[in-house]
């Protein structure tokens, strides 16, 4: 540091980022590298979870003979309707992270609601409240 006439000091250090030889967290390179990666796999993650499914009974039904618009027109009504979960939450969150929970939660849901609903038969006193199909 260098005086500059009494106004304060001035900073003559080469890379004003650096603090004592430590960069800044700022410019650190980790940084940089989750504010890219971290959006993309909060964008995909919910299609993956989506997919895969689908891929899995595909390949459970391989020795069977299963036509590719089969598997390509229901993923593709997942994926529709995925984006626009995803771009809905995202504009009323405005965070794509939160959007991405949204949507996992509601694929997850969408996935396991017959699941639930088959194992599951609510009774109070021997009477029936909730049962499933």
């Amino acid at each position: 540091m260098v005086s500059d006439g009494g106004r304060g000091f001035q900073d003559v250090r080469p890379n004003s980022n650096m603090n004592d030889g430590v960069p800044s967290n700022d410019s650190a390179p980790g940084r940089q590298l989750r504010s890219f990666w971290l959006p993309l796999l909060a964008v995909s993650a919910p299609f993956l979870l989506a997919t895969f499914p689908v891929v899995f009974l595909v390949a459970e039904n391989s020795n069977e003979s299963i036509r590719f618009y089969e598997v390509v027109f229901p993923l593709g009504i997942l994926w529709i309707g995925i984006a626009a979960i995803t771009l809905l939450s995202h504009l009323w969150l405005g965070s794509t992270l939160r959007a991405a929970v949204v949507a996992i939660v509601l694929v997850t849901a969408f996935y396991g609601y017959g699941v639930l609903i088959a194992q599951n038969e609510q009774t109070i006193g021997g009477v029936a409240v909730f049962r499933g199909r």
